[in-house]
């Protein structure tokens, strides 16, 4: 199964700028590193630069790239050339080792995953940084989606809530 994880502006779904998070918030990226840690991520070759050490450990690395060649950077990671193979490399994981698969960003690949994920793990910032995002996470219909609030915070920067999104199944 593979799930989305992100962190996002709950007034302009803004994820980022200059190819870097807008808020660098504590709770949220030991949220991220606890859901994701030996699980497999997927991210794009964008996402995939901006991380300050790669790949991410505990975790395999799967970056979506129809460019990017194998260098002494992408040691330990895999690299998936289109979508086919990079659900070939989460159904693989979800399979034979049963894990939970997260899309990481960017932007490019969430639009890719959205309509096939079953749970988006959303943390909604009130963002009110100077810097204008440039980078977005696509709209969802709500209405096809249950939602439930996971953990709630309100540090001293920023405001912020953690929803888990499920699919609502048809019957």
């Amino acid at each position: 199964m593979a799930s989305i994880i992100v962190a996002y502006d709950k007034n302009t779904r803004g994820i980022g700028a200059d190819n870097k998070l807008l808020w660098h918030i504590v709770e949220d990226m030991r949220f991220f590193r606890d859901t994701t840690i030996e699980n497999p991520i997927v991210m794009g070759r964008k996402t995939w630069d901006s991380l300050p050490k790669k790949p991410l450990d505990w975790r395999q690395n799967i970056i979506l790239s129809k460019t990017l060649e194998i260098d002494p950077t992408t040691v330990g990671a895999c690299i998936a050339r289109d979508v086919r193979e990079a659900a070939e490399f989460i159904s693989y994981f979800t399979v034979f080792h049963n894990k939970e698969s997260f899309i990481i960003g960017g932007e490019s690949i969430y639009k890719e995953f959205i309509g096939v994920v079953k749970k988006i793990y959303a943390t909604e910032v009130d963002y009110r940084g100077g810097k204008q995002p440039d980078t977005f996470f696509p709209a969802i219909n709500e209405d096809e989606w249950d939602s439930e609030i996971i953990y709630e915070s309100d540090n001293d920067i920023i405001p912020y809530v953690r929803k888990v999104f499920t699919k609502k199944c048809q019957s």
